[in-house]
């Protein structure tokens, strides 16, 4: 992502999501490269939760070296979706294809 988006926009693509998400849908956002890792707690959408979403999205980088979907999927499969009903998966990603060797 440093070399594809070097002026960081998917910065600014989270938080026009974070602004288009509807009041009460439960949501959370993740980080992944090699890991993945909470970025915004799960909650239903309220003013307050898009306020610190808003901020935690200032905390999106490029430190990562590669791209593991597979594991972004598997964790947020595991631990980001709970309770009944629909369940939406939205990936934001560049669409480089960068894997380790291992």
């Amino acid at each position: 992502m440093k070399q594809n988006d070097p002026q960081n926009l998917r910065v600014a693509a989270t938080q026009l999501l974070i602004r288009l998400l509807p009041d009460n849908a439960n949501v959370s956002l993740w980080l992944f490269a090699e890991k993945t890792s909470l970025l915004s707690h799960a909650d239903a959408v309220d003013e307050n939760w898009r306020q610190d979403a808003l901020k935690a999205s200032q905390k999106i980088h490029s430190h990562g070296i590669y791209t593991h979907i597979e594991d972004a999927i598997q964790t947020t499969l595991e631990k980001g979706f709970s309770g009944n009903g629909s369940k939406n998966l939205i990936i934001l990603t560049d669409g480089m294809v960068d894997i380790s060797k291992d």
